[in-house]
């Protein structure tokens, strides 16, 4: 299992695509990628199945449509050697 905690954020945005390679690199197939950062659509993949994905706001009300405040944990399954 890898796993991200608030890190992304931190990141160059162009360095964030190279994290995730080797992120894949190094997780054993079938294995499991967790993210827990602000929230995002790029969690897609054709060799990952989102297992879950829970969102929610770091501000004082649990749900918002301020989607800048939205953070999620997202747990991710590769399937890389299942798509072969």
């Amino acid at each position: 299992m890898v796993i991200f905690g608030f890190c992304f954020y931190l990141c160059d945005r162009e360095k964030v695509f190279c994290l995730a390679s080797e992120a894949d690199r190094l997780s054993n197939v079938p294995g499991w990628l967790m993210i827990l950062d602000y929230y995002t659509l790029l969690t897609w993949h054709p060799d990952y199945e989102r297992m879950t994905c829970k969102i929610w706001s770091y501000r004082e009300a649990p749900y918002t449509d301020a989607q800048k405040a939205w953070v999620a944990v997202s747990v991710l399954r590769n399937q890389r050697a299942l798509n072969a």
